[in-house]
């Protein structure tokens, strides 16, 4: 049996509801993917089915696993600045 990301099911909860109302296509991919890991796939084999690297997938685990929903959150710069 492939290893599972242990989450409670509220945390999945939150997860696929963030994935579902995001409109960002990079927030909707990693929250999926944490998703789909939570019900037994393989890393390689989310990578596949979402068109990423093992590793990301892999990182997005780390990255919720240490801070959460809001690590998932994509990250803005403030851009040029204007001259």
């Amino acid at each position: 049996m492939p290893w599972r990301l242990a989450l409670k099911e509220d945390e999945v909860s939150s997860l696929q509801e963030f994935a579902d109302k995001t409109k960002d296509k990079i927030e909707y991919i990693r929250a999926t993917a944490l998703v789909q890991r939570t019900r037994g796939k393989k890393g390689d084999e989310v990578a596949n089915e979402l068109g990423v690297g093992r590793q990301a997938v892999y990182k997005w685990e780390k990255m919720y696993s240490k801070s959460g929903l809001d690590d998932l959150k994509r990250k803005y710069s403030p851009g040029r600045q204007a001259t």
